[in-house]
């Protein structure tokens, strides 16, 4: 008997005739039949019956009698191994060729298949290229192992691409990040010191305001004065006579500076402090047009113009030739419109009036005393 045989009549002899399969945790019974321990149990419990018959004799038990049997679990185990290695031989018997039962120890390259010796001598593979299946596996495994090494090599190579790429965007970031840092810090100040000046411009209006308010008392007195003067201009009073001529002294020895006195001098301040905003924002306007000339200078930028117009020229040459009436619209445009603008104008002279706030406080005039006081 072979092997074989042997083994499945083995199999045969381990199998639970419940589950169908190999015991697992066989146990034997009162009969001395064996099931797995789960199986009998469960059967005994699906039927629900006082007594425990067994489910191949049907002999019966009033006693639960379970023998757990560990050598047959051992058995149990082994088998399904020698079923494997049962499979692994049959599969070595398929190793031969079909048609001349040799083993098939040649590779024909053009067919893609493994032949025996005879194969090899035959009309089918007549001026094939026929080696050992020892070399078609060695050479199988050094082209893997090659494409393998290139793999590596190749990301390695992207590896370290890849980091330096990652440092090059880092240190950009920095880069940028501390450049925009710089500007707003710069540009906080400006605006500090140019707000400074125009509030400082704006009290001195206030000042203005303050001091147009002194002269309306002034008139007030001077309106009760000239009253006082017409009452008593009829009796000829020589004490307020003199009264009179000394206010009119002292009306002679000041000064009354006038908001036309003073205009000439706020607008050169207001002229000086617009001239420094806008040659501020000019400076900042040429800064980012700087950047956008760069960007558009770069490769990748030069590589989608050339792509745009090239799909342009496309559509261009497939639609009707007509000449395009629209004026050509420039960078410059916004600036050319500007330069347009009349300089006589209320934004023009604002931008002209910049960053001299001219020191209008209390301290730099005399108050106004009333003529009587």
């Amino acid at each position: 008997m072979s092997t074989e045989e042997l083994t499945r009549r083995l199999k045969e002899e381990l199998i639970c005739s419940i589950c169908l399969d190999c015991f697992h945790d066989p146990v034997s019974i009162h009969c001395g039949h064996t099931f797995c321990q789960a199986c009998i149990t469960g059967y005994w419990v699906f039927i629900n019956k006082k007594c425990f018959h067994c489910p191949k004799c049907r002999k019966t038990s009033r006693k639960k009698i379970l023998k757990r049997n560990r050598e047959l679990g051992n058995i149990a185990k082994i088998v399904p191994k020698l079923d494997e290695k049962t499979k692994e031989k049959e599969k070595a018997k398929e190793k031969v060729c079909q048609m001349h039962q040799e083993p098939l120890k040649l590779f024909c390259k053009n067919d893609q298949m493994a032949i025996c010796v005879i194969c090899d001598k035959s009309k089918e593979h007549k001026d094939h290229t026929v080696v050992p299946v020892e070399q078609e596996f060695q050479d199988q495994l050094s082209f893997l192992k090659t494409n393998r090494e290139k793999l590596v090599k190749i990301q390695s190579v992207n590896t370290a691409r890849n980091k330096g790429a990652l440092n090059t965007i880092d240190a950009g970031i920095q880069k940028i990040s501390l450049a925009f840092k710089q500007i707003n810090q710069s540009l906080k100040e400006q605006k500090q010191q140019l707000l400074a000046q125009w509030n400082s411009l704006k009290a001195a209006l206030k000042e203005q305001e303050i001091h147009n308010a002194t002269i309306s008392e002034e008139i007030s007195c001077l309106d009760s004065f000239i009253t006082m003067a017409e009452e008593r201009w009829s009796i000829l009073d020589l004490e307020f006579l003199q009264e009179m001529q000394n206010a009119s002294m002292r009306l002679k020895q000041k000064k009354v500076l006038g908001f036309d006195e003073l205009l000439p001098e706020m607008e050169n301040r207001l002229a000086y402090q617009n001239e420094v905003v806008t040659s501020t924002l000019r400076k900042l306007e040429d800064a980012l047009i700087s950047a956008k000339r760069e960007k558009s200078n770069s490769p990748i930028a030069k590589k989608r113009k050339s792509e745009s117009h090239s799909r342009e020229s496309r559509m261009h040459s497939s639609s009707s030739h007509q000449p395009d009436k629209r004026a050509p619209v420039g960078d410059n445009g916004l600036t050319s419109v500007k330069k347009k603008e009349d300089s006589n104008s209320p934004i023009e002279k604002k931008r002209r009036l910049e960053d001299q706030a001219f020191d209008y406080s209390p301290e730099s005039r005399k108050p106004i005393q009333c003529p009587l006081c």
